[in-house]
């Protein structure tokens, strides 16, 4: 599991958004940016820790009593799959945000209860599962289809790409 950094323009803007990075953060495997459709320019950023391994997938955010604002965890998987999620052991409520192969957001389970052993299952299959604080993804606009930006849906071939 990499460490939390500070994504260099990352923090909270005049509006209820992190701010958007002034280069793209989402080349760094470390930030992932969204664009929900009432997002400033350049998109909200976060700062992520990325688990994409199965020893990092299980433990997840477990056991953590502070999460900052601007961010979150990643779950990269190797391959599109279903995915399910719960709560165990996880004191902070969140937002659970399935990403499918296309980089767009399949769905969002928001405001999951801490230490809930009930299974929180994505609607299709994904690549990745991205966790905030709990209600950003209401308050920021996040749903099903709001594009996401960061490496793992390089080879997807989305409408941007870190590579020009």
């Amino acid at each position: 599991m990499r460490p939390f950094g500070v994504l260099l323009a990352a923090g909270l803007s005049a509006g209820a958004f992190p701010a958007a990075a002034t280069t793209p953060p989402a080349c760094d495997p470390e930030a992932v940016v969204l664009y929900p459709d009432d997002a400033p320019p350049g998109g909200v950023a976060f700062t992520v820790e990325v688990a994409d391994d199965p020893e990092e997938r299980a433990q997840g955010l477990m056991h953590r009593t502070e999460l900052a604002r601007d961010a979150g965890m990643i779950f990269v998987f190797p391959r599109v799959q279903p995915a399910s999620f719960w709560m165990r052991n996880t004191p902070l409520p969140l937002d659970i945000i399935f990403i499918g192969d296309d980089g767009r957001v399949v769905n969002v389970a928001e405001n999951t209860t801490p230490f809930s052993e009930e299974s929180i299952p994505s609607d299709a299959p994904v690549r990745a599962v991205l966790e905030v604080n709990a209600g950003l993804a209401g308050e920021l606009g996040i749903g099903p289809g709001t594009p996401v930006r960061h490496p793992a849906f390089e080879e997807a071939r989305p409408p941007w790409s870190c590579h020009g």
